[in-house]
């Protein structure tokens, strides 16, 4: 009876410790994957939970692929990740130290730099939670389309709450942005944010041109100066 309990103990840890081995082995298949993503998602750790480790997932992916790469089955891939953070935090935490062996060169450092811009719109974009069933065409349209307005209003509100020169300057650059594509001035936050995301992707597909240095600067201005706000 003693060793029939003991193959079951066996059996129990064994598959336990398979389990784990299986687990973090598809965690460094992943890191060696995209080794540019994971480092720019390392760089912005550590993380205090899995959801802030699954935003910074969500802000490398968009910064090394694309925002528009970003669709339903992302959205549930990321809060599988928010899960499996919270699982085993430790195994997470020393696969980003790992990344970090990655998180050099030029390259990086320009996705690292637009991942930082899109750290703005967190607080809003964080509320879209993943669906499990299949979206249609329409319905996924439609739901690109909502989630866009909503991240650029967080955005335009987010830079006229904030009551400083630089938030004035980033606004006359954007409102001039606005005019240019649209022939009117933005006339509400949504559109003053629809400008601010129209930079971002400049910034990302021409990240050496004085139009984008400069927003890059106007931009890092306004994010240094929201911390001197009474």
């Amino acid at each position: 009876m003693g060793l029939f309990i003991l193959g079951i103990v066996v059996a129990v840890v064994g598959g336990f410790l398979w389990k784990r081995w299986v687990e973090q082995k598809a965690l460094r298949q992943a890191a060696e994957v995209a080794p540019l993503l994971f480092a720019v998602w390392a760089a912005q750790g550590p993380f205090d939970d899995g959801a802030a480790s699954s935003r910074a997932m969500r802000r490398a992916h968009a910064a090394v692929r694309g925002a528009n790469s970003i669709d339903a089955d992302m959205l549930l891939a990321f809060e599988k990740h928010r899960l499996a953070y919270d699982n085993d935090v430790q195994t997470w935490e020393n696969l980003r130290i790992k990344s970090l062996e990655d998180a050099e060169g030029e390259e990086f450092k320009k996705h690292l730099d637009t991942a930082k811009l899109l750290s703005s719109i967190d607080g809003d974009s964080a509320k879209f939670a993943p669906r499990l069933t299949p979206l249609s065409d329409e319905e996924y349209q439609q739901r690109e389309k909502e989630t866009g307005l909503s991240i650029a209003n967080a955005v335009g509100a987010n830079i006229l709450a904030t009551d400083t020169p630089e938030a004035i300057d980033l606004t006359q650059f954007l409102g001039d942005l606005y005019k240019k594509e649209c022939q009117v001035p933005p006339k509400d936050a949504t559109e003053l944010g629809q400008a601010w995301c129209w930079a971002i992707a400049f910034k990302q597909d021409h990240p050496d041109d004085p139009y984008a240095l400069q927003f890059e600067a106007l931009n890092e201005a306004w994010n240094e100066s929201k911390g001197t706000v009474d």
